[in-house]
């Protein structure tokens, strides 16, 4: 019985698997029969991997078109999709590569540089996209047209890529209108590499801001490139706007008269706009010290928006001052002062100055000069910009009775007076030249006849010579000069060069009739270190070239202005010399940090080296045996004094050639404003 129940169980079973067998062979024969109408035979409920399909399209409809009513817009393609720079080769038997990229339709442009803007190359996996993008590169080279189209043909090595392009109109030249102080040929210089070239807006944007580029470098900011348009024959105009000032405006002046600031700016109505010849404008007014801060402005004119109006606003400050004072001079010993200056009288741009001093007498002087009182009195009158124009005019008188340092053991009176004019040459703006007409009476006395004789005859002379010593006269002179100056600071230079050459000429007309012809030359070269800090580079020179030259009007070498370290002239005397010397200036650390105070911010610490040597010794040399040349070496101060300006304090030790009258430790010099 169970035997029996199992077979009858095993049976049912069996009969059913059967149908389902059977089911499922016509599901099979079903699904083969549908798959082989379509085009194949294959086991179903396998996918099978489909063959890519390759479809030609045309890029045309997706790069959108551009007018080029005006050629400097660049067209901004949609760069939302992801620009594909390499691609992976996949080693799948069913992947597709591109087997070659041929470009046609190019006949000026190469075509291995249109190869080189695609990212696609031989070899990658084919991806539409990314010939889509390349469509792109292409166009964004700038010569060719909207009319862009990539063929693939499928081939049993890969796809060939057919890539039709169609240059834009050749340049067949350029027209450049507008221009006036850059020359035509500068301008077609930059343009120059398109031309025989297919249009290229991206090529054309980039030459134009190089030319604005090159207005700017030379000073033009405000010129522009207004309008570039091309003619159907390849011609292409280019418009320019140089900048040109329509009208100058003046504000923030009360007591300044306008044309005082108009006669310190080269810039005029109806010229273009230079803003380096604005900086030095604004510099020089700096320099009259009639203004505390001075700014300039630039706006399209009211009257004619393609030029500019250009305000000048300035910050007047207080200029005239009487000052009485005293003080130190090595020159002048204890001494007291009065005086009066306005650098701005009246309103007018013109300066005035007046000034009175008495002191003790030189002191550390040494024993060829003479313990005596001394007074000085100086007038001048500077008028800036003589009928308007750029040259300057200083008139002047002094009168002054010391014991001099040029003859030994004598006094000096000298009265006198000049004028003399500079300009600014227009063709070189650095330099100025100048002439100036001097008339001086010139006494020189003896002082100590019985010290005089005893020197004499320690070294052999004949007091005879001695007449020459004290020759002196009435003299008339006349001085030409250049001046050669790129300092950013007349009172506290960092950068820049000052260079100076003089030629006197002098002739004696009472008393004294000799005549002689002598030159000096300065030269001082500035450079930046850090923020604050400079170095100095300084040479003099100067010499008699033809006549005989008084011994009242010889050069000295030592004390505070050449070799420091020295007694003043204790170096030597003669009628020719050469000098020079090297200056770290720097600030004095963290003072800034302390206070505020400009002038005490201004304080900078000097480290010195000086030389020198005369050349044609004078009489008075001989008498004192002084070593003729020296060098030394110091450390110093420099104070800027408002209304003064600067004020140095050194100390130099002598190197070489100490001599009889000097002191082997050293000296204090000290002295107001820059040595020249």
């Amino acid at each position: 019985m169970p035997k029996y129940s199992w077979n009858m169980a095993l049976g049912s079973k069996l009969k059913t698997n059967k149908i389902f067998i059977l089911v499922l062979i016509c599901i099979f024969f079903s699904q083969s029969a549908a798959y082989a109408a379509k085009g194949g035979i294959h086991i179903p409920w396998f996918k099978k991997k489909e063959k890519p399909q390759i479809e030609r399209f045309d890029e045309a409809e997706e790069i959108p078109s551009y007018t080029q009513e005006n050629i400097l817009d660049t067209p901004v393609f949609d760069e939302s999709q992801e620009v594909i720079k390499e691609v992976p080769i996949k080693h799948d038997k069913d992947a597709v590569y591109i087997k070659s990229i041929n470009i046609s339709g190019n006949s000026l442009v190469k075509t291995e540089d249109i190869l080189n803007a695609m990212s696609a190359k031989t070899g990658m996996l084919y991806d539409k996209e990314l010939i889509k993008v390349n469509l792109r590169e292409i166009y964004n080279m700038g010569y060719f047209s909207e009319k862009i189209k990539a063929v693939p043909t499928v081939t049993k090595d890969g796809v060939i890529i057919d890539i039709q392009v169609e240059e834009n109109i050749p340049i067949t030249g350029f027209v450049i209108k507008g221009n006036d102080v850059v020359s035509t040929k500068e301008i077609q210089g930059i343009l120059a590499k398109q031309v025989g070239m297919p249009q290229n807006i991206v090529s054309i944007n980039k030459a134009i801001n190089e030319i604005e580029e090159y207005y700017a470098a030379q000073g033009y900011i405000l010129a522009r490139v207004l309008n570039i348009y091309d003619e159907p024959d390849g011609t292409i105009f280019v418009e320019i706007n140089e900048g040109v000032i329509d009208e100058i405006k003046y504000s923030g002046n009360t007591k300044t008269k306008d044309r005082v600031i108009a006669n310190n700016i080269s810039v005029i109505p109806n010229t273009v706009y230079n803003d380096q010849l604005m900086q030095r404008d604004i510099m020089r007014l700096y320099n009259t010290q009639a203004f505390g801060n001075v700014k300039r402005s630039l706006a399209p004119s009211e009257k004619d928006p393609t030029k500019y109006c250009l305000t000048i606003e300035v910050e007047e400050k207080r200029t005239g001052s009487i000052s009485i004072g005293g003080g130190l001079d090595l020159t002048t010993g204890l001494f007291g002062t009065a005086s009066y200056q306005d650098r701005n009288f009246l309103g007018k741009g013109q300066q005035t100055s007046l000034s009175f001093s008495t002191g003790t007498g030189a002191i550390m002087g040494g024993d060829d000069v003479l313990d005596k009182a001394d007074f000085q009195a100086n007038a001048s009158f500077i008028e800036p910009r003589l009928f308007g124009s750029l040259t300057s005019m200083e008139i002047s008188a002094f009168g002054t009775s010391w014991a001099s340092f040029q003859v030994p053991l004598a006094t000096e009176q000298r009265y006198g007076g000049g004028i003399e004019f500079m300009r600014p040459l227009r063709n070189y703006p650095h330099v100025t030249a100048g002439l100036g007409f001097g008339i001086e009476y010139d006494k020189v006395k003896e002082g100590s006849e019985k010290k005089a004789k005893e020197l004499f005859a320690s070294v052999g002379e004949d007091f005879s010579k001695r007449a020459e010593q004290l020759d002196s006269g009435l003299f008339l002179s006349a001085t030409p000069s250049l001046v050669f100056d790129t300092r950013d600071n007349a009172m506290m230079p960092r950068e820049g060069v000052f260079v100076m050459g003089k030629l006197k000429g002098a002739i004696g007309v009472a008393g004294d009739h000799d005549k002689y012809l002598a030159v000096t030359g300065t030269m001082k070269k500035y450079f930046p270190i850090a923020k604050k800090s400079s170095l100095i580079l300084s040479a003099r020179a100067g010499g008699k070239l033809a006549g005989e030259m008084p011994e009242f009007a010889s050069y000295r070498l030592g004390g505070a202005r050449n070799v420091r370290g020295f007694k003043e002239g204790h170096v030597g005397r003669g009628y020719g010399f050469v000098s020079g010397g090297l200056e770290y200036r720097t600030p004095i650390p963290f003072l800034d940090r302390i206070t505020s105070n400009q002038m005490v911010n201004n304080t900078r610490f000097a480290v010195f080296v000086d030389a020198g040597q005369i050349i044609d010794s004078s009489l008075t040399q001989k008498l004192y045996g002084w070593p003729g040349y020296a060098i030394s070496a110091g450390v110093g101060m420099r104070f800027f004094i408002p209304g003064l300006g600067p004020l140095a304090i050194d100390y130099g030790i002598p190197f070489t050639n100490v001599g009889r009258n000097n002191s082997k430790h050293g000296q204090f010099t000290f002295f107001f404003g820059e040595s020249y």
